[in-house]
């Protein structure tokens, strides 16, 4: 991901990461990580659909 919304989204990835660590009931942990990792994905695959509308409307 390119970009500020990029950053944005990653910031948050990585935000939720480090408030994990403090959180003790590992079976909402893992159902958290798997949650924000399909996110993360999905936010990908969004951004390289726009960008490649973007791309598209420029030519």
């Amino acid at each position: 991901m390119e970009g500020l919304p990029g950053t944005g989204v990653f910031g948050a990835y990585f935000n939720v990461l480090i408030n994990l660590r403090d959180i003790t009931d590992e079976a909402f942990k893992d159902q958290i990580h798997h949650r924000i990792s399909s996110l993360l994905q999905e936010a990908k695959t969004q951004a390289a659909l726009v960008l490649d509308c973007l791309e598209t409307r420029q030519e």
